[in-house]
């Protein structure tokens, strides 16, 4: 099986308004299928895999998530141990511990330049 790189999921923390906006061109325009509905939170798939996850007003997500700004990025990459010892030799900051899913797939969130929290996420 191939592996794909790149972005894994975009978290976005929007207000009532925004959100609506942005539910119509996902499911509108973008073709994205909604995947999950909890309070607070709306989750998608794009055609194309990428999660794209809507954080609103009573949505449940760790203080430091959305802390330097309402965009947070999530980066697939090949081997998460060796990309968060890549970004640590950077300066970068881990936030979270791994989270694993499943012996293959795990996760984390970092902090670069102390401005911009990131995620990244190991699927195989």
């Amino acid at each position: 099986m191939k592996s794909h790189f790149g972005i894994k999921t975009i978290l976005l923390k929007v207000s009532r308004t925004t959100q609506s906006v942005l539910q119509t061109l996902l499911e509108g325009y973008l073709q994205a299928r909604q995947i999950l509905v909890d309070p607070g939170l709306t989750v998608y798939q794009l055609p194309d895999g990428t999660i794209v996850e809507l954080y609103g007003s009573g949505a449940s997500y760790p203080p430091f998530l959305f802390q330097h700004s309402d965009i947070v990025i999530g980066y697939r990459v090949g081997n998460l141990t060796q990309a968060m010892q890549m970004l640590l030799k950077t300066g970068a900051r881990q936030l979270s511990e791994v989270v694993t899913i499943t012996s293959r797939n795990c996760y984390c969130f970092m902090l670069l330049n102390g401005t911009q929290v990131i995620g990244l996420y190991q699927l195989s």
